[in-house]
């Protein structure tokens, strides 16, 4: 398994941005590339990196958290606002086409500040995504999978929050690029499966269901489709609600109150798209469709946003 860059390193803004001794001021936490300057003698598979990094809702204080050789992305907070889980790979499968070995695992890091630790090592070839926090905190579930072909070692799993215990839970790969828990911790959603987490056993989503981020009250979801961001009542029968134009929406998040949503995706006009690498960013707008804002740098390509 090919190492792709020097140790992780979570900047100091990590502790003071989540500390403990007052409550948090709400950041919103994100993925973003860049041309791979400190680095300019690499090889062409390392051209573009991720890292992450953090921002006021406002647009402010914006922080690094991250600097390292490598694709960082999918931050998560952990139920309790302790942890931090994320990806970490070679950027030669994000940046390009894969064609050798990917190394993209979990890891998770403390609010504290203490040191990052991984938790999962996917086989040569594979990559682990979708990290998904349990509601007790207790464990992950994610998505593992070959970013060429089907496998015999795609599917879901679940790892403990320590990183000692893994536990494969569906034998073949979803049709889901997320996941998502019931807050009984019971079930684990993937698009329309629902998997039960202490069996693995598979069942299908009533086809009327409404698929989508939920809301911390679970009474509405979130979701991309068509070209917008959406919400919409948990319940059938209310109409879905508009909020903003946007393609390639790579990741929806609620704020801890549920007034507003952080998405990450395209606004940019056709005429100035860049087919290989479109500017993607990171927004945030009311439920009520008001207040669009823009909270990343143009140009800049921002990815999975995760509010605390």
């Amino acid at each position: 398994m090919r190492r792709v860059g020097a140790a992780l390193v979570v900047i100091a803004a990590l502790a003071t941005a989540s500390g403990s001794a007052a409550p948090p001021t709400p950041r919103i936490f994100y993925a973003a590339v860049g041309s791979n300057l400190q680095y300019p003698n690499e090889p062409p598979t390392l051209q573009y990196l991720a890292d992450l990094f953090s921002v006021r809702p406002d647009g402010s204080h914006r922080r690094r958290l991250t600097r390292t050789r490598a694709w960082e992305d999918q931050p998560t907070w952990s139920p309790d606002g302790r942890r931090l889980a994320f990806t970490r790979g070679s950027p030669v499968c994000h940046a390009a086409t894969c064609a050798g070995s990917n190394d993209t695992s979990l890891w998770t890091a403390y609010a504290s500040g203490a040191p990052p630790r991984r938790l999962t090592h996917p086989p040569d070839g594979y990559a682990d995504s979708a990290p998904a926090w349990s509601p007790d905190g207790r464990s992950l579930a994610f998505i593992r999978m070959s970013p060429t072909d089907d496998s015999p070692v795609d599917g879901i799993y679940l790892v403990d929050a320590a990183g000692r215990t893994l536990r494969r839970l569906t034998q073949t790969r979803p049709l889901a690029s997320r996941l998502f828990w019931s807050p009984d911790g019971r079930t684990i959603a993937a698009g329309r499966d629902l998997v039960d987490a202490r069996t693995g056993e598979v069942s299908r989503a009533d086809a009327r269901a409404r698929l989508g981020l939920p809301s911390p009250d679970r009474k509405l979801i979130a979701y991309a489709h068509a070209g917008a961001v959406y919400v919409a009542p948990v319940a059938e029968g209310g109409a879905p609600k508009r909020l903003a134009a946007a393609e390639l929406v790579s990741g929806i998040a609620w704020s801890p109150d549920g007034r507003r949503i952080a998405f990450a995706g395209w606004r940019t006009p056709l005429r100035s798209r860049n087919a290989y690498s479109p500017p993607t960013a990171l927004y945030v707008v009311g439920v009520d469709g008001r207040g669009l804002r823009r909270l990343t740098p143009p140009g800049a390509q921002a990815y999975s946003p995760s509010w605390r």
